[in-house]
């Protein structure tokens, strides 16, 4: 029987319970007859904590800096975003050697950052430019830490259990709390502001 542990986002790989197996996230195990169980252990990854808190992935016609995200660190200690990798459906951008974000701070990825700056003001420390946009009708948005392992994803949607006002009403997608499910829908709200909180 073939077995693979597969990690959830910000974790990876750490033992079999079983001391005799391969210490390897993919094993091969030849019965003898005899029941058998074996279980994946996990540890948190690197970048652990470090979560997608913040979409803006239709923004009003009225009011329009661009598509943005929004990282929070979630964890205990600052951490090191150089080499990390945000991806949506079809592209990716690697984010630039000595970008720090301390314990508690967020992070703000634009897709056009003169467009946001134009919008938003300077004094957020938001990043670009991503060079695309996200879908109006939802899609998966991946975070990848410098050695390729993924930290976070959300495939987010714009009709219920999403909230539906942040597809071009308005408002931004924010997570009500970031320790819980970022992938549920029920764990988002509509942003109580025209253009949402970018980095606060």
């Amino acid at each position: 029987v073939e077995m693979t542990a597969v990690a959830a986002p910000g974790w990876e790989f750490d033992s079999w319970s079983d001391p005799l197996q391969p210490q390897q996230p993919q094993i091969e195990v030849v019965s003898s007859g005899a029941p058998y169980g074996v279980t994946a252990n996990f540890r948190p990854g690197a970048g652990a904590g470090m979560v997608i808190h913040e979409i803006n992935y239709n923004s009003s016609a009225s009011f329009d800096p661009g598509d943005w995200v929004e990282l929070y660190n979630n964890s205990a200690t600052a951490m090191d975003l150089s080499g990390w990798s945000f991806e949506d459906s079809a592209a990716s951008w690697t984010v630039p050697a000595g970008t720090i974000v301390p314990s508690g701070g967020r992070l703000v990825l634009a897709q056009d950052l003169n467009q946001f700056t134009a919008v938003y003001g300077g004094g957020f420390g938001a990043l670009g430019d991503l060079g695309f946009g996200f879908s109006g009708g939802g899609e998966l948005l991946r975070l990848r830490n410098d050695t390729g392992v993924l930290v976070d994803e959300v495939n987010y949607d714009d009709s219920p259990p999403w909230p539906t006002e942040p597809d071009g009403n308005g408002p931004t997608l924010q997570l009500t709390d970031p320790n819980w499910n970022n992938n549920a829908g029920a764990s988002w709200q509509a942003s109580g502001a025209v253009g949402g909180n970018p980095g606060s």
